[in-house]
């Protein structure tokens, strides 16, 4: 299996509609974007852009970034990207994709307009040692090796960028970004002797890029070397590494090296599942999985596992029922209990999975959240500080510690969210913190992001109604109440904030 570790980006959809409110003039290259605007090249004038549009204006400049329309696709993100207002999710998630598809400068430009510094300070530097080149380049430079990533990845015209980057001047042999993509190129047309040539190349001009490392796993796991692989991998996880995105992309190519590793086929398919699970194609995973025709207690669990992360729960119990002796199992298990509120059957099964695998600290965390729900504040306490103490990725123990000591309460929060940018709980914590402050107006940005990530959220319609009560908006609380209850009947604080 050819692994393409240019993964597709994830973008978040959104109605361009406009708001009513202050940001600057917009003139758009792309005639496509200046028309959601209802803007035109000749009369431009002071338009706004709500929170959620500029995901949606972003999608519509990247297609002109996957034709090739190079500068033009750069002068949209960057206007975007500099009229975007106060948006720092929005900023975070651009961050990482601007580094992702060569655009360096842009990144930068993204980072810039975090403004709560303290949640971004983690994401910024784990984007910058997972992606960035050694030395910064001048802007067409960035360009021209932007248009090949475009052309390898887009395009198929990896062939044509080989030969380009071969028939050079010889000024790009020092920058370790284009020896990368001329590896990049070459893994796409299956050429990984030479593949791995380039790569040594970059990442000995730049041995701190984990990208570049992460090309050479798969470079190794595909020229039959996967031990080597594994050592990489190995490295590759003693990195100091804080956001759960760039652990996961870890994880997954650790999967795919022991699936390259493997020679019997039910061990190859439960690591291809695995990888499967890690990439979140949860169909792949479960069709793979369940060809396995001889299962073992771990390809139980991990169907359990799956099953439940994409909300299948009754299958998830049944799966995790027949593999008890599994620690991945007992953590379903603990989880399906968790759900249906009984917390006692949670810590039985928490605990299992824990003292089978002390290594995976999300068990020891689980078990903790499930102490806190039986009133075991002490012993929670204690497990989630002995959590912190040896995990980079604890979003889960700062995010309860946080609701467990008021004085580190929004460090912790923003430590948590910072980790995790998907975290929604993370993020209605800080909304309910500055609720709790009267600080509104913070509050409201808050509950933005979580309406950036998921918009059917319900505990995010009943933190919106309590935001509008405090604001003196009583129908559009009780509405958002309703909505909240529409979403998950069984919520009881919209209940009671309802008086059912």
């Amino acid at each position: 299996m050819k692994r393409f570790l240019a993964l597709s980006l994830i973008f978040i959809t959104a109605a361009p509609a406009l708001a009513e409110d202050l940001y600057s003039q917009l003139k758009f290259v792309d005639p496509v974007m200046q028309n959601v605007l209802n803007l035109t090249q000749e009369t431009p004038r002071k338009v706004t852009i709500s929170y959620d549009s500029p995901f949606s204006l972003y999608n519509i400049a990247f297609e002109r970034f996957k034709n090739s329309n190079i500068k033009p696709a750069y002068d949209d993100f960057k206007n975007l990207f500099e009229n975007a207002g106060a948006n720092d999710y929005f900023y975070m998630k651009m961050a990482e994709e601007m580094a992702h598809i060569g655009f360096f400068s842009l990144s930068d430009l993204a980072m810039s307009k975090i403004k709560e510094k303290e949640i971004a300070n983690i994401v910024v530097e784990d984007i910058k040692h997972y992606y960035f080149p050694a030395q910064p380049m001048r802007l067409k430079k960035e360009l021209y090796l932007a248009e090949l990533y475009s052309n390898i990845v887009y395009n198929e015209q990896t062939s044509e960028v080989i030969s380009e980057l071969n028939q050079g001047d010889g000024s790009l042999d020092g920058v370790d970004y284009a020896n990368y993509l001329q590896a990049f190129a070459l893994v796409q047309n299956n050429d990984f002797a030479n593949a791995k040539t380039y790569i040594d190349r970059a990442i000995a001009l730049n041995p701190d890029n984990l990208n570049y490392q992460s090309l050479l796993v798969e470079i190794l796991a595909e020229t039959n070397q996967p031990k080597e692989a594994l050592k990489v991998i190995n490295k590759l996880k003693k990195q100091q590494i804080y956001s759960i995105t760039f652990t996961n992309k870890i994880n997954s190519l650790e999967e795919y090296v022991q699936y390259k590793l493997a020679k019997k086929e039910s061990v190859k398919n439960y690591h291809l599942g695995y990888y499967y699970y890690w990439e979140k194609a949860y169909e792949k995973a479960i069709r793979t999985l369940l060809g396995i025709e001889k299962k073992n207690k771990e390809v139980n669990a991990l169907l359990a596992r799956v099953y439940y992360d994409s909300e299948d729960f009754d299958k998830a119990f049944g799966f995790a029922s027949k593999a008890k002796g599994s620690a991945v199992a007992n953590e379903v298990l603990g989880d399906c209990y968790s759900d249906k509120e009984d917390y006692t059957s949670a810590v039985k099964y928490y605990s299992k999975a824990s003292r089978m695998d002390k290594k995976r600290l999300q068990y020891r965390e689980k078990l903790a959240q499930a102490y806190l729900a039986t009133g075991e504040i002490t012993k929670a306490k204690t497990l989630f500080e002995s959590v912190i103490m040896v995990s980079n990725n604890a979003y889960l123990s700062y995010y309860n510690l946080a609701k467990l000591d008021t004085t580190k309460e929004m460090p912790y929060l923003r430590k948590a969210v910072a980790i995790n940018m998907n975290f929604v709980d993370g993020w209605l914590a800080l909304a309910d913190c500055e609720m709790k402050k009267e600080n509104l107006d913070s509050a409201g940005k808050y509950l933005k992001i979580v309406k950036s990530i998921d918009e059917n959220n319900y505990k995010y319609y009943y933190y919106l109604g309590l935001l509008c009560n405090k604001q003196g908006q009583k129908n559009d609380a009780q509405q958002n109440f309703q909505k909240s209850l529409l979403l998950n009947p069984g919520f009881k604080p919209a209940k009671e904030a309802l008086n059912i």
